[in-house]
């Protein structure tokens, strides 16, 4: 297999300054802004100056070898063509989960090379039959220059950008849409029957929440197909390489309690008649108080509600307070709908709640809603704990506040605990609202 080498010292230099754009009097023969490459023009003007016959290979870089015969035509973001030639590592690169592409296009009359590595969430590697494509990925692209020094990156959802990459920085602290995102590469070696897997190296960016890249380059558009792969095929007692970013941890206040069964820890009310006074309660758990942010990090927060029935002149009373949750691991609640369940939110905390004196009716209203929403599937979008808080206010004829925001990781819009909060500080429609948090009563019930 043909070995690419690095020229002498003043090649070397001479290609390092037409990556970085450095300003020089020599300068490769002018191309059209955009004009359309072919993969020979390509390939002759980096073999001319990426992999001349003279020199040393840096020991710095890892082996990198094109593979020009699976060269696809692409267009970037700004529209402009480009060629993306799969290049395979023989060391340090993605390995199954991943994929790395060279690019070539033209920028200010110069053919520009950068490298492209995608890295899948392991939950949309395997999903998707082991294919990594543009069109639907789910994980990080990064931009690098051939020196493997890092120019930029991005987050994607579901083939839309998310998120904008950076490179950690030794202090300082992140914003409060941003958070660290780890990608694990591994080694693992099988001899027979006997396996070990190792962690072979780490990286780790800051994803903060918006769309686009950013730098000088602009992101692939469109399909780039091909499966995980920039690691060289297995052979036995060989080292087979497999990359995946570290899928999202969500913290949602109260994951993981246990469920009750909604229909029965309601029937605890018994009759709703006019002989007792009733009382509905929003609790809202903001990941950050009183900012309006869907999410901070990970913490998305929590909604939940609480009915209360006291008897008239005693000090007796019925209350449960509960919220909906997902029944499923953090990786498959941000893929889409998955089941749901309820559980005991009692002595939970919360940041603000509003509180409203209902009538008998109201309350038999919002109870029917409740009980009906056993078995309801979860959706971290559109069906999730504040969407059932507003179905049971909604049964009550109740005036809570609706609006919709913005969703993390390209969600769109919605409905979400910090939202809510926001609106109740600062738009409440009625009730009594409570702006200094605290913890929910506990549910009490006979049954």
């Amino acid at each position: 297999m043909k070995k690419y080498t690095f020229p002498t010292l003043l090649i070397w230099l001479f290609f390092v300054c037409l990556l970085a754009g450095c300003e020089r009097e020599e300068a490769a023969q002018p191309i059209a802004n955009g004009s359309p490459l072919s993969v020979p023009e390509a390939r002759e003007w980096f073999d001319g100056q990426a992999s001349a016959a003279a020199g040393k290979k840096s020991s710095n870089l890892p082996e990198r070898v094109p593979q020009w015969e699976a060269a696809q035509h692409i267009k970037l973001s700004d529209g402009v063509p480009a060629i993306a030639v799969p290049v395979q590592y023989k060391e340090k690169g993605p390995g199954t989960g991943g994929l790395s592409r060279l690019l070539f296009f033209t920028k200010q009359g110069q053919l520009q090379i950068r490298i492209m590595k995608m890295v899948s969430d392991s939950a949309y590697f395997y999903r998707n039959k082991q294919q990594v494509k543009l069109e639907n990925f789910s994980g990080v692209l990064t931009m690098h220059d051939w020196q493997e020094r890092f120019l930029y990156g991005a987050r994607y959802e579901q083939g839309k950008v998310t998120g904008r990459l950076s490179e950690p920085k030794s202090s300082g602290r992140m914003g409060p849409t941003c958070e660290l995102i780890t990608i694990t590469h591994y080694v693992k070696v099988c001899v027979g029957s006997e396996c070990a897997t190792n962690i072979d190296y780490v990286e780790q960016y800051i994803d903060c929440d918006g769309g686009g890249g950013g730098g000088d380059t602009p992101l692939p558009s469109g399909p780039i197909g091909g499966g995980g792969g920039g690691s060289t095929p297995s052979e036995p007692g060989k080292p087979l390489t497999f990359s995946f970013l570290k899928p999202r941890g969500i913290i949602m206040p109260g994951l993981g309690l246990d469920p009750i069964d909604l229909a029965r820890f309601l029937d605890c009310f018994g009759e709703i008649t006019d002989n007792a006074t009733y009382q509905i309660t929003v609790y809202v758990d903001e990941p950050v108080s009183g900012f309006g942010l869907s999410k901070f990090g990970t913490d998305v927060g929590h909604t939940f509600v609480g009915l209360k029935k006291q008897y008239p002149g005693t000090d007796t009373y019925i209350q449960q307070v509960f919220g909906f949750y997902p029944n499923a691991s953090t990786a498959d609640i941000l893929s889409g709908t998955v089941p749901g369940e309820f559980s005991n939110n009692g002595s939970s905390g919360y940041t603000v709640s509003v509180t409203y004196d209902v009538s008998a009716g109201q309350f038999k209203n919002a109870l029917n809603a409740g009980g009906g929403m056993g078995g309801q599937s979860y959706n971290l979008k559109n069906q999730n704990c504040t969407d059932a808080v507003f179905s049971i206010t909604n049964a009550a004829g109740l005036s809570v506040p609706q609006t919709s925001g913005a969703f993390p990781w390209g969600g769109g819009y919605g409905h979400s605990p910090g939202q809510l909060g926001y609106d109740l500080r600062n738009k409440p429609q009625g009730g009594t609202v409570n702006t200094a948090g605290g913890e929910a009563p506990m549910s009490m019930g006979p049954c």
